[in-house]
């Protein structure tokens, strides 16, 4: 009987993620995340909320955003704190969503040490 070594093949997530905060700071985090990991071309996406857009425009580009990065792994929505905005508008939209989860408190260190960024 001849032994050989069984090699796994790489496996690679398609766990998308969308940021969603107050203002411009998802995407300040983003932009400080790929300096130090590298600029993300795919599988990330940040939406910024403004005082200024009405709730009917925020839910729209919510809802666009998740059309854009449904995937068959799922999608993990980063939010800037528990109770704004942005975590009021996204839990009625994605309640009925397989394979989701909803992340309050994004930091520099979450969206660096996230298996897609590092890829």
């Amino acid at each position: 009987m001849a032994y050989g070594l069984r090699l796994k093949a790489a496996v690679k997530h398609m766990i998308n993620i969308i940021v969603i905060t107050h203002g411009e700071f998802g995407a300040y985090l983003i932009e400080a995340a790929e300096g130090i990991v590298g600029v993300q071309h795919e599988g990330l996406k940040n939406i910024s909320i403004s005082q200024r857009m009405s709730l009917e425009k925020i839910k729209s580009g919510i809802e666009s955003a998740v059309s854009e990065m449904r995937s068959p792994d799922g999608i993990v929505f980063m939010i800037d704190m528990p109770g704004g905005t942005p975590m009021n508008v996204v839990l009625p939209l994605v309640k009925d969503l397989p394979d989701t989860a909803v992340v309050c408190g994004v930091n520099i260190n979450m969206l660096t040490g996230n298996s897609k960024l590092i890829s």
